[in-house]
């Protein structure tokens, strides 16, 4: 567990992180592997104390079971995730963004730079395997965990999951879109729903239209 969570933060810090901005300022940053029933909390109060900023649970909340390695790394990037939004931001502006917003963003960060890392390592094994917690992005109902939402995901990926699960779930028809492109062009005008879809907007990539973008955000309200 200490391995994985080391080999998520180096990836953060020193390896491809996919050219989002790196978790550093002028301060340490302590994460903690707690071997008990949890998920990972992001506290926000870095280099200020003896706690650590970053805990990360190893076993499972339901279940006890502990937690297969990708998921404790999926959980690390998670919350490494959170850092890098709050340095390229300001920690002004990411205190004015909706839970939304900076839930989403950072598990599109843990989505991606999990599915990274597993993929191009072949540490799961040969071939492309996606890497979804719980299934929870394709299956993902509105109104179920509203902070937790595949909308940065579907700016990415080419999966449609109204296909798989109707018209419960949102529509994407947009992909496309990388994650250093949607930090460096769209999450700093991100603070809610409305605001993220409008920055979507302003910065959309060849082929991708405002009707799609509406399309998207659909059930969101």
């Amino acid at each position: 567990m200490y391995a994985t969570i080391h080999r998520a933060a180096h990836k953060h810090y020193y390896g491809n992180n996919l050219g989002i901005r790196r978790p550093i300022l002028n301060t340490k940053t302590k994460l903690c592997y707690i071997d008990e029933k949890g998920t990972g909390i992001f506290w926000g109060d870095y280099g200020e104390g003896f706690l650590p900023d970053i805990k990360v649970w190893g076993k499972s909340n339901s279940t006890g079971d502990y937690k297969p390695t990708n998921t404790v790394f999926a959980t690390t990037t998670h919350e490494l995730g959170h850092l890098s939004h709050w340095y390229f931001v300001g920690i002004g502006d990411y205190w004015q963004t909706s839970e939304t917003v900076y839930e989403s963003w950072a598990t599109a960060v843990e989505w991606a730079l999990t599915n990274h890392e597993y993929n191009t390592k072949g540490i799961i094994g040969d071939g492309a395997i996606e890497y979804i917690h719980d299934n929870w992005r394709q299956s993902w109902p509105i109104g179920v965990q509203i902070e937790y939402t595949p909308i940065f995901i579907d700016l990415m990926d080419d999966d449609n999951q109204r296909d798989t699960y109707g018209i419960t779930r949102p529509n994407d028809l947009i992909s496309g879109y990388t994650l250093v492109y949607i930090q460096n062009n769209i999450l700093r005008d991100a603070y809610g729903l409305s605001s993220l879809r409008d920055a979507i907007k302003d910065n959309k990539i060849s082929g991708v239209t405002d009707a799609e973008i509406d399309e998207l955000f659909a059930l969101y309200w």
